[in-house]
């Protein structure tokens, strides 16, 4: 086994020192997040619970306070029935009808009052003059009413409805009483007098608590009240020692709300007792009375807080339980990465066929390694000692791109956690491997170096393979298209020779200006020859083996045109070109790029063929835009039909194709997503519009790629 180098191992160790200490660290600063998190979602738990209290002791508030009203709907029901028989009785009486009917009336009117003994103290009547005229209660005398309110509001006009007075002492029944009192006129609209029908407070409270609304664990009342002036007519606790007081707190929101014209809603407030109480309340519908149910808050919450106390009890328990575990977790962890040894490690990483480094990023961006895996020299050619791995030493054997890319290899490390870049470097018998570095960001420590892991792998022979078999697709993809560009050559060879000819004859003539004429036509379609050849010669050649640059997008359309173009009219295939002015260069490699365009072209050629001629016609469009965070959107549509859905996953696999057999090999698709993705990109296949769209995203260029020689010429008209 190979000898760890000192100072690596000086290294290694004195990473392993800081390891307990940035471990503990670490478990308390996570231990402490979860703790917060958990006490948080506690509370956040434990006030959700208060208001599904307070909510559920509303709605029970309300329940009661529906309940009340019905109730009171009934009551009130029953009353009118009295009220109209008491008007009919005096209708009778002042017109000097019969006796006989006038004492039907007073006898059914005694007997409803007998059968409601306790709600129904008396059914009575009060002249114009505000003497007694009639009651139902036994030996009743014809007193002066006059001063009474629920004379005087009817006597006065104040009142044309129901009237319910505030509870009083009957001067006739001689017992607390609510007077439910309505006017009585002739059919000439005289007035007559008043009917009465008084009802017993307390029998009207105990009415209320026999619905349910009995008090509970929960705390609940219900209240009868007057919206004039707050004195209550009814109550289902204590109703002998709280009928007649006047409800004068004007906390609870209730008597606001009445005021704004609020027919029922709930709200926080006080009851009589001084009590915080959640209240419902409903005004009853053609009355003056309104209904309250109040829930004692203390109550509803009780069994919340209880709840809330056992869970932060059992929470605590449980955090400190987990801070228990995780230091004996830690201790447990540092015993045994202390018997794993620097030798072990080196063993496990021996063979691999990758180099695997630690190290630090310290502020000024120098990269100091701690550990280099035994793989290295097998990998890279190099010896495993610190010297050979210097910034340095390290900056003499990459090439220009891999140096030049430091500074921002850098940055993605501190700013995302992660990079990746392609270089080459020099082995020490002078040949070159290309290496792919990844690496991934460990941690700071607390002077703010940033520890890092990575990987150095030679991707030589893979790069090698995929440049031959793009070469072979693309020598395959140019064979395709030799009869076409035949065809293109022969177009300005035509016209050198006819134009060759024409000069020759006017040559003869002695014509000069013809021959003149002639001569320019043909040094015309000369260079339009050397242009279609320069290109072949570009595409041919390719660029696989140049650094990733700019490349332009726009061009790469052009150029790949150009090369398809009499395949495409061949086939009769409609093509439109959507390419803005400003677009912007891409990350990429150009003649790469267009032999991408070039494969996609030719595809959409051979789907469009499968179409008969004519109809909707064969159609291909191609369009490129700048879409957001500065990326390039390249897209090639066409009407052939598209992918089978059940395909669309394995359209980029490699030597998988949808050709019938004999007309593919299906790699062209698998090498060009290798091109895309090598410059950062991606390619994406859909179905769309009756047919195959394939689009490319491509970031856009952060520097120029090196000119060439050779102009990517314009599609000829």
């Amino acid at each position: 086994m190979t000898a760890v180098p000192p100072r690596f191992c000086m290294l290694s160790f004195r990473a392993q020192s800081r390891f307990l200490p940035r471990l503990a660290l670490a478990f308390l600063l996570a231990w402490a997040a979860i703790a917060g998190t958990v006490l948080l979602g506690t509370e956040s738990y434990v006030a959700r619970q208060r208001r599904l209290a307070v909510t559920e002791g509303l709605a029970f508030a309300e329940a009661d306070v529906r309940a009340a009203e019905q109730y009171l709907l009934r009551t009130l029901a029953h009353v009118e029935g009295l009220h109209a028989l008491a008007r009919t009785r005096e209708l009778l009486v002042a017109r000097g009808e019969p006796g006989d009917a006038v004492t039907a009336i007073e006898s059914h009117l005694a007997e409803v009052a007998r059968a409601r003994a306790g709600l129904v103290l008396q059914v009575a009547a009060i002249g114009a003059d505000a003497l007694l005229t009639y009651s139902t209660t036994d030996g009743w005398q014809p007193v002066d009413l006059a001063d009474r309110e629920h004379f005087r509001v009817h006597a006065m006009g104040e009142e044309s409805g129901l009237h319910v007075s505030a509870p009083l002492v009957g001067r006739t029944s001689g017992r607390w009483s609510v007077q439910m009192s309505r006017a009585i006129y002739d059919t000439d609209g005289r007035f007559l007098g008043v009917s009465v029908v008084s009802l017993d407070p307390v029998a009207l409270s105990r009415g209320l608590a026999s619905l349910g609304s009995l008090p509970s664990a929960r705390g609940e009342l219900t209240t009868l009240f007057r919206d004039v002036d707050g004195a209550v007519l009814a109550r289902t606790l204590d109703p002998e020692t709280r009928i007649g007081q006047r409800l004068t707190n004007q906390s609870d929101g209730v008597h606001a709300a009445l005021l704004r014209g609020d027919r029922s809603g709930s709200a926080h407030g006080r009851s009589l007792d001084g009590k915080e109480v959640l209240l419902a309340f409903r005004r009853v519908e053609g009355t003056s009375i309104v209904a309250v149910s109040a829930v004692e808050t203390a109550r509803i919450l009780a069994a919340a807080g209880h709840a809330a106390s056992t869970l932060r009890l059992a929470v605590a328990g449980l955090l400190l339980l987990l801070l228990a575990l995780g230091v004996a977790a830690g201790l447990w962890a540092a015993r045994r990465r202390a018997g794993i040894t620097l030798a072990q490690l080196d063993e496990t990483l021996t063979n691999l066929p990758f180099v695997v480094y630690r190290g630090a990023i310290g502020a000024d961006g120098a990269l100091s390694l701690l550990y280099v895996s035994p793989s290295v020299g097998d990998v890279t050619g190099w010896p495993r000692d610190p010297e050979s791995w210097t910034p340095a030493a390290w900056a003499q054997r990459a090439d220009a791109q891999a140096r030049s890319s430091a500074g921002a290899f850098a940055a993605r490390l501190r700013d995302a956690g992660a990079a990746e870049r392609e270089y080459r470097m020099a082995r020490p018998d002078g040949s070159t491997l290309l290496v792919v570095e990844r690496a991934r960001s460990l941690g700071r420590r607390y002077d703010g170096t940033l520890e890092i892991v990575g990987s150095l792998t030679d991707v030589s022979a893979a790069r090698e393979v995929e440049a031959k078999a793009a070469a072979a697709a693309k020598l395959a993809t140019l064979g395709e298209m030799a009869a076409g560009m035949a065809h293109e050559l022969n177009q300005p060879l035509a016209a050198m020779l006819l134009a060759a000819e024409n000069a020759q004859r006017a040559f003869r003539r002695g014509n000069g200006p013809g021959v003149e004429a002639r001569h320019e036509i043909i040094i015309g379609e000369a260079e339009r020859a050397r242009d279609i050849i320069d290109h072949l010669r570009i595409f041919a050649r390719g660029d696989e083996g140049t650094p990733i640059g700019a490349a332009d997008p726009a061009a790469a359309v052009r150029g790949g045109l150009l090369l398809v173009r009499s395949a495409l009219r061949e086939a009769e295939v409609e093509v439109t070109v959507d390419l803005p002015e400003d677009l912007p260069e891409v990350r990429g490699r150009q003649v790469q790029l267009e032999q991408v365009l070039v494969n996609l072209l030719i595809n959409a050629r051979d789907s469009l063929m499968r179409l008969p001629p004519g109809g909707e016609g064969r159609r291909l469009g191609i369009a490129a835009r700048q879409v957001a965070q500065g990326s390039v959107e390249l897209c090639v549509r066409d009407n052939g039909g598209g992918v089978p859905p059940a395909l669309l996953g394995r359209i980029f696999d490699p030597f998988f194709t949808t050709k019938p057999p004999g007309e593919g090999t299906g790699i062209g698709l698998s090498i060009c997503h290798g091109i895309i993705t090598s410059f950062g990109g991606t390619i994406a296949c859909r179905n769309a519009g009756g047919g195959a769209e394939f689009t490319i995203t491509l970031p856009a260029a952060t520097e120029r790629m090196p000119a060439t020689d050779e102009p990517v010429p314009s599609i000829p008209a």
